[in-house]
């Protein structure tokens, strides 16, 4: 049985689709499906069903659905709906959500050489046959078909931009016309315009949309424009219409436009990159949560100036580290080696080689992401001056030759207030302190369980920030309240939350 959930929510048994009932029915079925084979607790489950109004007798009704909907996938192969003590776990191949193909998708994009993540994107984007979730009601619906919706706008952005460094610049032009129709005030895609437009040699349309789009953010949203939009203008006021992007890689995920917090860490690491006489190495390290990914981006974007030859980024890490042969096969590709491969998947002495050959003479930056041990990293050492190495660990890897090393931990309350305040608004953070201090709290301060939680609290303006406290307290449902789509952030958390006192677990 294949699922559906970005667009309507739908069942299907080979070609045949699988009625699934009443409304509540094939909600149920999203809210178990989202969590991909994790267990779902019952309080999470009618939340998401019911919201703030559930019926007095939820539990009941809600078993009631679940007896229906075993009843529909109980003769499907490697579907199972398993009852546990606190709730329910709905297990299914991975490769029959639509919604787990595109974030494999969009991972696999990230690491991926320019022409393997042009397709993978395709195909992700493909994948959507109208709003996610489409006809669900409630709040978690809303919530969670918005949080999906930006996913699927920042995979056509990082398309587009793909597409045009290839040079398929009127393609990228006419697929983003048609969704700046849709959403004319998404800044990633108008930034996309922009290049796309410049590299056409449209130059006087793209700063016109760039007056367009300034006047209408400022109009309906009261505030200039974000990084990325004012950086793509000056971009196109800058560089020749004949050299915009595609002369070199630019393959970092875009920074967070409220990145918060360790600003001497910040300051300290954008200088060694900067001003180091050798090929600088940076090592960050720290538990998980702690924001380490979001801190090498942020600082590999304040130095992208200084390195101008390319900006390269690799995850190595998660449930199945990469090899070293293949991620210098996959760092290769990103510098335009088309026989990456070539060597053999052993011959790791050649690809190094070769990799350090691409290095030479050039001003590149190489972000390598979530490294489990420093025999992941040892090949990645640039062997020319110019280049540098930022790497991410939850290790310190204290045998790598590193110029420059820094520890992450929690952020000072101040630091968590002024992420939560940037995120929603002076006015909601400050009505009462003590409400934020033990939210703050509750969070152990770590980066990305105040973000998530800033992000609950931004989708559902009538809570206050004490209402959120009240359901974190209950540690039960914690892990389920500072959850958002992206599964890997669940898992952050809670390696996070193993690590943390008594009083904050």
């Amino acid at each position: 049985m294949r699922f559906r959930l970005l667009g309507p929510v739908e069942a299907a048994e080979e070609e045949r689709v699988v009625v699934l009932g009443a409304l509540k029915q094939r909600h149920l079925l999203a809210a178990l499906l989202f969590d991909g084979g994790h267990p779902v607790t019952f309080e999470a489950l009618i939340d998401r069903l019911w919201g703030d109004e559930p019926p007095a007798d939820a539990r009941g009704a809600l078993y009631g659905y679940v007896a229906r909907l075993r009843r529909v996938v109980k003769d499907s192969t490697g579907v199972t709906l398993v009852r546990w003590s606190g709730g329910y776990t709905l297990q299914v191949p991975e490769s029959s959500v639509d919604l787990f193909r595109f974030r494999h998708l969009l991972e696999t994009a990230r690491s991926a050489g320019p022409e393997e993540r042009l397709a993978a994107l395709e195909e992700a984007l493909g994948l959507w046959r109208g709003d996610a979730l489409a006809g669900l009601p409630g709040e978690w619906a809303q919530r969670t078909r918005e949080s999906l919706d930006q996913h699927r706008l920042g995979a056509l952005a990082d398309w587009a931009l793909t597409a045009i460094a290839r040079g398929r610049h009127a393609e990228a032009a006419d697929r983003l016309a048609v969704a700046l129709a849709r959403d004319p005030l998404c800044e990633p895609l108008i930034a996309a315009m922009m290049r796309a437009l410049h590299a056409s040699g449209r130059t006087s349309e793209a700063l016109d949309l760039f007056a367009r789009s300034r006047n209408r953010i400022v109009d309906d949203l009261g505030a200039e424009p974000g990084p990325l939009l004012r950086e793509a203008h000056t971009s196109v006021l800058r560089e020749p219409a004949e050299v915009v992007r595609g002369t070199r890689p630019f393959l970092l995920p875009p920074d967070l436009p409220d990145y918060t917090g360790f600003d001497h860490s910040v300051s300290a690491t954008v200088e060694a990159l900067r001003t180091s006489p050798a090929s600088p190495v940076v090592v960050v390290s720290g538990q998980g949560g702690a924001g380490k990914t979001a801190f090498a981006v942020h600082v590999a974007h304040a130095v992208r100036e200084h390195y101008p030859d390319g900006l390269l980024f690799l995850n190595v890490g998660g449930a199945d580290p990469l090899e070293p042969a293949e991620a210098l096969s996959r760092l290769l590709r990103m510098l335009g080696v088309t026989d990456a491969n070539a060597q053999g998947s052993s011959d790791l002495r050649e690809r190094e080689a070769r990799y350090r050959a691409e290095l030479a003479g050039r001003r590149v930056l190489v972000v390598v992401d979530d490294a489990v041990g420093a025999r992941q990293i040892h090949p990645f050492m640039p062997g020319d001056t110019g280049s540098a190495l930022l790497v991410t660990s939850r290790n310190r890897l204290v045998t790598v030759a590193a110029t420059h090393r820094v520890e992450l931990s929690t952020m000072t309350a101040g630091e968590a207030r002024a992420l939560l305040t940037r995120v929603i608004g002076r006015d909601r953070a400050e009505s009462d302190p003590r409400q934020t201090d033990r939210l703050i709290g509750l969070c152990a301060r770590l980066p990305l369980a105040v973000r998530v939680a800033a992000a609950r609290l931004a989708a559902r303006p009538h809570w206050s920030v004490g209402q959120l406290a009240d359901r974190l307290d209950d540690e039960r449902r914690r892990l389920d309240e500072l959850a958002v789509d992206d599964l890997e952030v669940r898992a952050g958390l809670a390696v996070g939350y193993r690590g943390l006192s008594p009083g904050h677990s």
